[in-house]
């Protein structure tokens, strides 16, 4: 999946906006709606939309959490592809520079353990360049999984 177009800073500061709403607030709007002050039927019908924007807001709260989960979880992603990408570039220079000894025959022991010395590179960071694409595949299942626990 592409995170690349997601700005997390951005992302995060929209989380902690929404988050900083609090239940009491609305709960204080509420309590602020006497009967005294209001005497008229739309009184019921605002005191019963405040309740039911309370319960809403548990809600929410609990999505804001999950998608303060979810965004640290690209933040992780998109670490994750960027060492992806280095090893990639890594390998592949590697690759290239024993590419320029594979097929030579008759070499001398400094050519052989160069030979040697850019293979063993080279098989390094493939092995590092899979290991982190496990770990972007395993980041974003739990993202999927998170993705699935909003309501």
């Amino acid at each position: 999946m592409a995170y690349e177009n997601i700005n997390i800073n951005s992302l995060d500061t929209a989380l902690n906006r929404v988050d900083n709403i609090s239940e009491s607030q609305i709960s204080n709007n509420m309590k602020s709606i006497t009967i005294n002050d209001w005497q008229s039927p739309i009184r019921i019908n605002i005191v019963n939309a405040l309740s039911a924007a309370v319960e809403e807001y548990k809600i929410i709260q609990t999505d804001i959490e999950i998608c303060k989960t979810i965004a640290s979880l690209i933040r992780s992603y998109k670490e994750q592809d960027e060492e992806y990408e280095r090893y990639s570039s890594k390998a592949n220079e590697y690759k290239r520079k024993y590419e320029k000894y594979r097929y030579k025959t008759n070499l001398d022991a400094n050519e052989e353990y160069w030979k040697q010395h850019y293979k063993n590179k080279y098989n390094e960071y493939v092995n590092k360049k899979s290991s982190s694409a496990s770990g972007k595949s395993e980041i974003q299942n739990k993202i999927n999984s998170e993705v699935g626990n909003l309501r």
